[in-house]
């Protein structure tokens, strides 16, 4: 856990680079896809030489999900969101996966952090006024440091995460 004046770089580099990015139109989060090289050695820097991204892949494969899809999307991202801490960077980073970038914590405090977030998420019910749906969630972690021996980018790093994502858990849903 960041301290002192290390904590508070982490906090300004996020709270930068979220301002930085993109935004999605349905959720306000920023498209962390589009991070560049700098920001993410940056990013890397800022967690002494350790970043870890969990994906979350939210499944919405449903018939007749329709307008209820940005919904759903707004408050998964809100629960997540609620679970992360503000030196962390939450976005999107395609269509249904969210990614959380953690500066400064190493692959088994990120397996703890997707642990965490898969089990909040399976725990939650989401309003979406209409009859009860499920959905699924497949959440999956990966790290790097400076030390890694290949070059890496955030968004590779996302989507080697959202490839070891296990297997769907349910999160029930109501109306």
């Amino acid at each position: 856990m960041p301290t002192g004046l290390n904590r508070a770089l982490q906090v300004r580099t996020a709270d930068r680079l979220r301002a930085k990015l993109g935004r999605d139109e349905a959720t306000g989060l920023p498209v962390v896809g589009a991070l560049s090289e700098a920001d993410r050695r940056e990013l890397c820097e800022v967690g002494g030489g350790r970043v870890v991204a969990v994906a979350i892949c939210v499944d919405l494969a449903l018939p007749a999900l329709g307008d209820a899809r940005a919904l759903v999307m707004r408050q998964v991202a809100r629960l997540v969101d609620e679970k992360v801490r503000r030196t962390d960077l939450l976005g999107w980073l395609r269509a249904e996966t969210l990614i959380v970038l953690a500066p400064g914590i190493d692959a088994v405090g990120g397996r703890c952090l997707a642990n965490r977030l898969r089990s909040s998420l399976t725990n939650s019910h989401l309003e979406i006024g209409g009859p009860p749906i499920q959905l699924r969630v497949r959440v999956g972690c990966a790290s790097r440091s400076h030390a890694s021996p290949t070059s890496w980018t955030l968004a590779a790093l996302g989507v080697e995460a959202e490839f070891q994502a296990t297997e769907p858990a349910p999160i029930a849903t109501v109306a």
